[in-house]
């Protein structure tokens, strides 16, 4: 009897602790699983602005179709190339990676508002203009018609493939280019800009500075579509990350003939323009500043 009393007592308890048992598993598996669905996915997440850093996505996805390319002057997030890191050095966005990206894009945003321009985050050409500190053109009168006949004429021999010149005379490597003296100024990898920046518009001829003869028309990884020229002074004048080059190498050019379209190719991509150098004892790679030479040109 003693026996069987004491049995009873044991299976209350056995069936007691299965009870408490399955209780906890459930506690334990909803605890398992409430936290994951509070945690917002990742793509959700809000970085801190510290941890943003604007990198070029190494290989693009396959299944995503690219965006159309805007139709509107300038460059904003997506752009990379020397203009874009260009513009993180004048705005210190760190690290100075050369693609346009959130921090890049929230830095042009803050510049904008600060100098009263549109806050939208894209370099247009009065944002650049102002980032890089570039004069200031003054507001043109409204064309007479003297002066619009002027315009079509002009119009006219920017078409020409040549310019007619007095012999031995010089003209404008990229007339109504924008420029400034930039010469000297640092470059990524401890480079120094060794040549004038003149901007403009992609296709814009690019016309040869003095008659003489094309030493080498090529294209490389830096620099792009590249031509050198050396004058008949002996002078050597290197044009590059032109669009097109319309000479090759060995061909004789006269003063004012276009020898190649103005455009962004190399590592300038997203930003138009020509890069000069004039290399004046013809040695090549011993570049002066020709931004004297320009002004007294353009």
């Amino acid at each position: 009897m003693a026996s069987a009393r004491t049995a009873r007592p044991s299976r209350r308890l056995v069936g007691t602790v299965v009870t408490a048992s399955l209780g906890l598993a459930s506690l334990v598996g909803a605890a398992l699983v409430r936290p994951a669905q509070a945690v917002a996915p990742a793509a959700t997440r809000t970085p801190s602005a510290a941890a943003v850093v604007d990198r070029e996505p190494a290989r693009p996805n396959p299944r995503i179709a690219p965006a159309a390319a805007p139709v509107r002057p300038g460059f904003g997030p997506g752009a990379s190339g020397s203009g874009v890191r260009e513009v993180q050095r004048r705005l210190r966005v760190s690290p100075v990676t050369g693609f346009f990206g959130p921090a890049t894009r929230a830095a042009v945003a803050r510049f904008q508002a600060s100098t009263r321009l549109p806050a939208d985050g894209w370099v247009d050409w009065t944002t650049y203009q102002r980032i890089m500190r570039l004069p200031v053109p003054k507001a043109a009168a409204a064309p007479t018609a003297t002066a619009t006949a002027a315009a079509r004429s002009s119009a006219s021999a920017s078409r020409s493939r040549t310019r007619t010149v007095p012999s031995g005379a010089m003209v404008c490597p990229a007339p109504g280019a924008r420029f400034t003296d930039d010469f000297g100024d640092p470059r990524s990898g401890g480079r120094s800009h060794q040549g004038i920046d003149l901007l403009g518009r992609r296709g814009q001829p690019l016309l040869a500075i003095e008659s003489g003869v094309v030493v080498r028309a090529k294209v490389s990884t830096l620099g792009g579509l590249s031509v050198t020229l050396q004058g008949r002074s002996g002078a050597k004048y290197f044009y590059t990350h032109n669009d097109r080059n319309l000479v090759v190498t060995g061909q004789r050019v006269t003063a004012g003939q276009t020898i190649a379209l103005m455009g962004d190719s190399g590592n300038a991509k997203g930003t138009v323009h020509l890069h000069f150098e004039w290399w004046r004892s013809g040695a090549e790679g011993a570049a002066v500043n020709p931004y004297p030479l320009l002004r007294s040109l353009c």
